[in-house]
Parts: C-alpha cells; sequence; structure tokens
C-alpha cells in the first residue's frame, strides 16, 4: 500500500460504504433516537435531513477518493520518517512508561515540566518546551 500500488476492489469499497451506512442509519432506530438526532443537528445547525445528506454522499464515495485519503492522511501515521508519538504520563509511571516506549524504538526525549515525554526529534510540540 505504500508503494501506491494497492487498490480498493469494488466489493472492499461496497462493503466499507455499507458499513458506515448502516452506523448513520442506526443512529435513528427508534424514536428516542431520532429525538437525539434532531437536536444534534438543531446544536450542529446542519438542518432538517443531515443524515439523508450524509447517506448521498456516502454512496458517492469512489475507490480513487479512498486511495487519496489512505495517502493523503493514514500512510503517514505508520511511517518511520513523519510519525510522530507523544506520551504522557504520571509521575508514578514515568520510570515505567519511559522505558518500554525505548525498547519500542521511541527516540529518547526529554520530560518537560509536565512530564509530556516527546518521543519523536521535534521536540517543539509540547507547550511546555517551546514556552
Amino acid at each position: 500500500m505504500s508503494s501506491g500500488q494497492a487498490a480498493v476492489t469494488s466489493i472492499a469499497l461496497e462493503n466499507a460504504k455499507a458499513s458506515v451506512m448502516s452506523g448513520i442509519v442506526s443512529r435513528e432506530s427508534t424514536v428516542g433516537h431520532c429525538g437525539m438526532q434532531s437536536l444534534m443537528n438543531a446544536l450542529r445547525r446542519s438542518g432538517p435531513g443531515h443524515n439523508g445528506r450524509l447517506l448521498s454522499s456516502v454512496a458517492a464515495v469512489t475507490s480513487e477518493q479512498v486511495l487519496y485519503v489512505i495517502k493523503a492522511y493514514l500512510l503517514g501515521l505508520f511511517s518511520p520518517q513523519s510519525a510522530n508519538v507523544f506520551i504522557t504520563t504520571s509521575p508514578g509511571k514515568f520510570d515505567e512508561v519511559f522505558p518500554a516506549g525505548q525498547r519500542r524504538g521511541a527516540v529518547p526525549g526529554r520530560a518537560c515540566p509536565c512530564l509530556c515525554l516527546c518521543a519523536c526529534p521535534c521536540l517543539g510540540a509540547c507547550p511546555c518546551l517551546s514556552a
């Protein structure tokens, strides 16, 4: 997949869309759920028919769009060159958590005053370190 040579089959695409659509439809499975959805739509200011529009949008998704999202947003999460890990732990767990991350390949970071441990080379992500 990281080489971009994998394809989303039509069966996989239809199964994924059916799963998402099932979740959307199940939001209105009872009178109570319908009322809750109506309230949520009002709070989001999405108007009546939001779930219907959402279903139409999901049904229109193409395999090319799925591949774009995978390449643009998901592959980087699994790439050692671009993935960042930020571990926050309590002082009591510091000695247990940080060495475990190092054993799994985390680059040793430094502890900031709030004990956020940056396990990537950036070290600037924590507000305490950049302050």
